[in-house]
């Protein structure tokens, strides 16, 4: 019946946290009521006009605030209804993050998927005929900072299906390109059906949406060029 915290007292003061949560944010105000924590995903962020901070984290979901300083719950010791819940090792990464404006300048949601999903170099034994790598590749871009990707796999119907979310809280608009020669080809429901609409690459603030990837036509393809038997 003990939590293990992690706590940060801070030089900035603000009224306002904002807090992660699946695809979006809930503000509170920084004077918690409440009597343990508030649960959020990721990250949260002591927020000033000028100048905020953000708590990033790669498994851990309770947050707590005071004006001056934040808290992360790292372990905690319930005997209901596991009476054996959090023994043995633990693991965990987080940080602190500070950064000039609001959590939107600082791309708090960026920063906090970079914490959890690093770069992983990695090493070829045998590369192609050509071993040198262009010097910029993307497998997907989707063009803008504050559009996040959530899921990229087979469609139900073949092709492929990418789905993203706005994570800002402002409109956007994609502007897609992939090395893998695929292309928009219109915005689809869960269901993977299309949907009629005016931009198939817009989205509001918050939205969800999911988009059928269909192959662009290779311009070096040398079959492209022989004519029909």
């Amino acid at each position: 019946h003990t939590l293990v915290k992690a706590t940060f007292p801070l030089t900035l003061e603000s009224d306002r946290i904002i807090y992660g949560t699946p695809c979006g944010v809930t503000p509170r105000p920084s004077q918690s009521t409440d009597k343990w924590e508030v649960s959020a995903l990721g990250w949260a962020c002591l927020e000033d006009n000028n100048y905020s901070i953000s708590l990033l984290c790669d498994c851990k979901y309770g947050y707590d605030s005071q004006p001056n300083q934040l808290r992360l719950t790292l372990l905690r010791s319930p005997t209901w209804p596991d009476p054996l819940a959090d023994r043995c090792k633990h693991q965990f990464t987080y940080a602190i993050y500070p950064h000039p404006g609001n959590w939107q300048q600082a791309e708090a949601v960026k920063r906090v998927r970079e914490l959890n999903l690093p770069l992983k170099p990695v090493y070829v034994e045998n590369p192609s005929e050509d071993p040198y790598l262009a010097p910029v590749g993307s497998f997907l871009d989707l063009g803008v900072d504050n559009i996040i990707l959530l899921a990229f796999k087979p469609g139900e119907q073949g092709d492929w299906i990418l789905r993203c979310y706005e994570c800002q809280g402002k409109p956007t608009q994609i502007n897609f390109s992939s090395d893998l020669e695929l292309a928009i080809a219109l915005q689809v429901n869960l269901l993977e059906e299309s949907i009629n609409t005016d931009n198939i690459s817009s989205l509001q603030p918050w939205q969800i949406a999911s988009f059928l990837l269909q192959p662009t036509p290779n311009p070096h393809d040398p079959q492209k060029d022989q004519p029909n038997q």
